[in-house]
């Protein structure tokens, strides 16, 4: 069983046998992760017990289809405690295996990973029962990997270890009677496994706790020897994280898989997006470093969050005098980029300063010319006004002795907390034609994004076209090309909110703000966050305004190239902007601290549409 928050095991050693140690070891799916997010994949939860279901020997209607896009691989991560010494309990492992074989066509389930540490001490009498589980799995001939984990066997080894017991149960002599075995190291302990998805083949590499040199090379020719085959790489140690969950970084071996496996083979990768978190809220990401991750990767690096987390951390009378929305609570560090000014620190209208200040931070990288998102997210670590919490220790007990937290317990109580739940306030929108993790990613990537806090409106549709132009136009992260002097018109369509939202009321949006930003190409000084020709160049006032209805919105001749973006509140709070009423007359304020209700000051952004005029 994985702990959440720890340090990574150290080099293998002739000491004692690694007791749990501080390692992320279910976070090992590398790739699977990306994979999930963006090829179709369906990234199944954590098995649990569920009933099983009065099919034919439980099997019958387990018959994926392997060309539909959408399709589920199940994880399956440490088991362990479930077969630990004489204490046995197969009956949630048989209820999880059986929920596959009921449920392969309906939830079109391919195949099957195990992350490791399967029993608790790696001995044969724990092995047998859940060998025996995974029967129903065999009998059908459903495909699935398996991989030691350090309880497994020997944590002080690698895998020239020999015989052990997870050998004689999952090693190849068993996995090759299956259709998706694809081979498997000398020594047994590594496999690769082929299945069919989506109309395509898929390749899971299943990796031992420590791989041997061998075994690395053995992995890069297999993955050579499919070029055109996406990889999912499963093994038991990837990352750590610190005693607070805020950072993680690779684990020893993490570094190592990175180094010799993955790093050089983008297979592994087939898609990854990144986005800056909540920027300012330590000042650490300064103007030159957020231009340089844009820069090295502009595919991968999208954005940042325009609207951190802990948005429930003000309320009134809840969280203490000092509380800011989104817990941007600190001043400039020793660590801080010395040119953001004090009042970057804290939130405008619940948004991050950079996204906040038209002809800030985020205007100045637009400016250049280049996409750069935003995004809004829950964040949620503890929710606000919930009543569970963790448990108690008892007497003797603490994580390093049990790698587990205690069962959270329902209070009865309000506990400490500052987060909405996934959707509650915070929302992110992006613009897809098709369903699915990869048109999502593609939807972020192309720049198809609006976000809201508080539901304040249904949807939003923005479009920018010549005045007397063909077609719908160029769309959000879109670019129209135009010669000089043309008349531009941007169309925005806007769908009120239709229902009352998660505090019980209606939004209504009361304006909503044209800001048109000058494209100058790229900056000379890489710190710079200003951008002095971007502005508020028109205001609609929509109040009383609902359903649905379009505003068109002539923005004047094209000389030179420009963005366009939308900005809308529901009026309630706000004031001239931090670089002035000629800027931006009304927009976001900052709230004082411990009174910053979300739900009476509530903000939409739409990422940008780009004019590029043709000299």
């Amino acid at each position: 069983m994985c702990r959440p928050l720890h340090q990574p095991d150290g080099p293998l050693s002739a000491g004692p046998t690694a007791s749990r140690r501080t390692v992320l070891r279910a976070a090992g799916l590398t790739g699977a992760a990306t994979a999930a997010a963006g090829l179709g994949l369906t990234a199944a939860t954590t098995a649990v017990a569920l009933p099983r279901q009065n099919t034919a020997d439980n099997v019958a209607s387990w018959r994926p289809d392997p060309d539909s896009p959408r399709f589920t691989l199940v994880v399956m991560p440490d088991t362990q405690y479930l077969f630990d010494g004489a204490s046995i309990h197969t009956e949630p492992v048989e209820a999880s295996l059986r929920y596959i074989l009921d449920h392969g066509r309906d939830e079109n389930i391919v195949f099957l990973s195990h992350l490791g540490d399967l029993t608790e001490h790696g001995l044969a009498d724990e092995f047998g029962p859940l060998s025996e589980a995974f029967r129903l799995l065999d009998r059908r001939r459903v495909g699935y990997s398996v991989l030691a984990g350090n309880h497994d066997i020997d944590s002080r080894t690698d895998d020239q270890r020999g015989r052990t017991s997870y050998l004689d149960a999952f090693g190849p002599q068993r996995l090759r009677r299956l259709p998706t075995f694809g081979g498997a190291t000398p020594d047994g302990y590594n496999t690769y496994h082929l299945f069919r998805a989506a109309g395509r083949e898929w390749l899971v590499l299943a990796l031992d706790w420590r791989p041997s040199a061998g075994s690395f090379a053995w992995a890069r020719d297999v993955i050579k020897k499919h070029p055109k085959t996406p990889v999912i790489l499963t093994t038991h140690e990837i990352v750590y994280a610190d005693q607070y969950g805020d950072e993680a970084d690779f684990a020893p071996h993490g570094k190592r898989l990175w180094d010799e496996l993955i790093a050089d083979n983008d297979q592994i990768f087939d898609d990854v997006l990144v986005l800056a978190n909540h920027p300012l809220r330590l000042g650490i990401d300064s103007p030159h470093e957020m231009r340089a991750w844009r820069d090295a990767a502009p595919g991968i690096m999208i954005g940042m969050e325009g609207a951190p987390g802990a948005q429930a951390g003000a309320f009134p009378g809840w969280a203490g005098p000092n509380s800011i929305r989104g817990e941007y609570v600190n001043k400039p560090s020793e660590n801080s980029w010395p040119g953001y000014p004090a009042a970057a620190y804290v939130t405008y209208g619940g948004f991050d300063w950079a996204t906040a200040t038209v002809g800030g931070l985020w205007d100045s990288m637009l400016a250049e010319g280049r996409l750069f998102s935003i995004t809004s997210n829950s964040d949620v670590h503890r929710v606000a006004y919930d009543t569970w919490k963790n448990g108690d220790w008892l007497p003797g007990q603490n994580f390093d002795n049990t790698g587990r937290l205690p069962d959270p317990v329902n209070t009865t109580q309000p506990q400490p907390g500052g987060d909405f739940w996934p959707g509650q306030f915070s929302r992110t929108h992006v613009g897809v034609t098709r369903y699915g993790y990869r048109q999502v990613m593609a939807g972020m990537r192309a720049g198809r994004v609006w976000v809201d806090h508080g539901q304040l409106i249904d949807g939003i549709d923005v479009r920018v076209n010549r005045e007397h132009g063909i077609g719908r136009g160029a769309t959000l992260g879109g670019r129209l090309r135009v010669r000089r002097g043309e008349k531009i018109v941007l169309n925005g369509t806007v769908t009120t909110a239709s229902r009352p939202n998660h505090h019980g009321e209606v939004p209504r949006l009361a304006h909503l703000d044209v800001i048109r930003g000058a494209v100058r190409g790229p900056v000379a000084d890489r710190d710079e966050w200003r951008a002095p020709d971007t502005r508020v160049v028109h205001t609609a006032d929509v109040e009383g305004r609902t359903g649905r209805y379009t505003l068109r919105i002539p923005v004047g001749r094209a000389e030179e190239s420009f963005y366009l973006r939308l900005r809308g509140s529901d009026g309630k709070r706000n004031a001239p902007g931090f670089l002035g009423a000629a800027i931006d007359p009304h927009g976001p304020i900052p709230h004082e601290p411990g009174n910053g209700d979300p739900w009476l000051d509530t903000w939409c952004y739409t990422n940008p549409v780009f004019v590029d005029v043709v000299r």
